[in-house]
């Protein structure tokens, strides 16, 4: 993991076979009109890692079969719980 960083950090794209290959991007920020203008802390946002996956995740996209999800008869018994509700009784908006 460190030599991907590395290789990252001098701009380097790492390549990892099929699995896809990481990539660093930049978000620009103000332009100039020369290079003698430009300054990093102006000129560029923020810098990001992109991952475009091989060969090999694309295929496996590709072949994925979907279901319905369908809870066991147990699992419909019990009312959902809202987390955020207290478990007590809500306030009176007459009041």
């Amino acid at each position: 993991m460190l030599e991907i960083k590395n290789q990252l950090e001098l701009g380097n794209i790492v390549i990892l076979g099929d699995l896809g290959r990481f990539r660093v991007t930049v978000s620009t920020g103000l332009a100039t009109e020369t290079a003698k203008e430009f300054k990093p802390i102006t000129c560029i946002k923020k810098a990001h890692v992109r991952f475009l996956p091989g060969d090999m995740l694309l295929d496996m996209c590709k072949a994925l079969k979907y279901t319905l999800y369908k809870p066991d008869k147990d699992d419909d018994d019990e009312e959902p719980t809202d987390p955020g509700d207290g478990g007590g009784e809500a306030p009176d908006p007459t009041v």
